[in-house]
């Protein structure tokens, strides 16, 4: 099935040699429209600062950019807390790392993508904030792949969640690893 001209049809050796040889990137990503985020009182024009849109279905989009700011692909989240993803995700930087130019005397590293969105509306837009993009327990991955950006910051803010599951904390433990990698730049809250 094609989600561009909507057609459907079998698939034949050549078609599935075509398709594994096409980039992602030729396919049209979802979008939405610039919305505030009423639920977490996250006002229109920060979603404006990440390029975050909400489509018909009430779904949040959440882009990411590769290195180069191509946007190339997606989060998406279906209320209440249902993920999927959509494009390059693989070549994706930091979430939000395309609106912030590197250097500088502060970056927050954040968990997730509406805890970047709150955090940068918190300090007025003043400051960048990114997220790592795939869950605390591959934020080191994230880091490392991402390295150069967040260290060209003279102060690396670490702000994990404080949850807990099975009395073990997660976002602790993570914030801990970055912060060995980021060191000595880097500092945890």
């Amino acid at each position: 099935y094609c989600f561009s001209c909507e057609r459907k049809r079998k698939l034949i050796k050549e078609d599935a040699m075509e398709i594994k040889n096409k980039p992602l990137s030729t396919y049209p990503l979802i979008t939405g429209h610039t919305k505030a985020i009423i639920e977490r009182n996250i006002n229109k024009f920060t979603c404006s600062v990440y390029d975050v849109t909400i489509d018909n279905k009430n779904r949040h989009i959440y882009p990411y950019f590769n290195i180069d700011k191509e946007h190339i692909a997606n989060k998406i989240r279906t209320l209440p807390k249902t993920f999927t993803v959509e494009g390059e995700w693989s070549d994706g930087t930091l979430f939000g790392q395309q609106q912030f130019k590197g250097g500088g005397k502060y970056v927050t590293l954040v968990e997730g993508e509406l805890d970047a969105l709150a955090v940068h509306q918190m300090f007025d837009c003043k400051w960048p904030v990114v997220s790592i993009s795939n869950g605390v327990s591959s934020a080191c991955k994230d880091v490392e792949k991402n390295y150069e950006y967040p260290t060209s910051f003279e102060n690396i803010i670490i702000c994990f969640d404080n949850d807990t599951k099975d009395r073990v904390n997660k976002g602790k433990i993570n914030a801990k690893k970055v912060a060995e990698l980021l060191s000595p730049k880097a500092k945890i809250v």
